[in-house]
């Protein structure tokens, strides 16, 4: 195993980080991304992230951590930016924890836009706001998270929340090693540009996953997601092996 460093399409070769060049006819770019920190300052250095089982431990030791140190009389701030799926997914988790343990926390998730779960079906999104106001979760959508420092999350021109741990699933961005790949992709996140056959405009190249803007009817792309992304492998393995 080793990691992709380059990919050059008109070569069609893959560059790797410590091993030799590997030549392809054909190539599934499934290198999936990285977490987007929009240039927030203090946001990269302060807050955790969620992309690996390393990742959701590190953020359920420090939890435990810090409701240890709490009382009811001063709870334990849990922060976490950014209300799309793992946001929400992460704030329901941490909500289940307090309430199976009897744990001091207090949960506040953040997003920019004006709902959860953005550019959603509306019904979704009440819904979601319902089940997570229900679970005592402090929604505050419409502001962005403009500076992070060690104790502070600022929000907007005035508000300012405290915590003790910050969490941010705010977006996500494409691999490094995608910027000067030769391949119709969006100019801000590197992300790969692929039809709903998951072929990208080079016929020799198809990308599935948080690595790939996948079309798909209406004007969203498909959803960044393990069930969408396992979809599509099963889907672009075949149109592969018959191209």
């Amino acid at each position: 195993q080793d990691e992709v460093v380059g990919i050059d399409t008109d070569a069609q070769e893959v560059a790797l980080a410590d091993s030799d060049t590997v030549e392809y006819d054909y190539l599934l770019v499934g290198l999936g991304s990285q977490t987007a920190f929009f240039g927030i300052d203090g946001l990269e250095e302060h807050a955790l992230t969620l992309k690996s089982l390393d990742d959701a431990l590190e953020i359920h030791d420090k939890i435990q951590q810090a409701a240890r140190e709490a009382s009811t009389n001063d709870p334990a701030q849990v922060v976490i930016g950014g209300a799309g799926l793992s946001g929400i997914q992460t704030a329901g988790e941490v909500a289940e924890f307090r309430d199976e343990h009897n744990a001091p926390i207090d949960i506040h998730l953040v997003e920019g836009l004006d709902q959860v779960l953005p550019n959603s079906d509306p019904e979704l999104q009440g819904a979601l706001r319902k089940r997570l106001e229900a679970a005592d979760v402090n929604i505050k959508c419409g502001e962005f998270i403009g500076e992070v420092d060690e104790e502070t999350v600022y929000i907007g021109d005035e508000d300012e929340l405290d915590y003790d741990v910050l969490v941010w699933t705010g977006g996500i961005t494409g691999r490094d090693c995608m910027q000067d790949v030769d391949l119709d992709k969006d100019d801000r996140n590197h992300r790969v540009h692929a039809e709903g056959n998951f072929q990208t405009d080079d016929e020799h190249v198809f990308a599935i996953g948080d690595s790939a803007l996948i079309d798909q009817p209406g004007d969203q792309p498909a959803p960044p997601t393990a069930q969408a992304a396992w979809q599509a492998a099963e889907v672009a393995g075949e149109n592969l092996a018959r191209a």
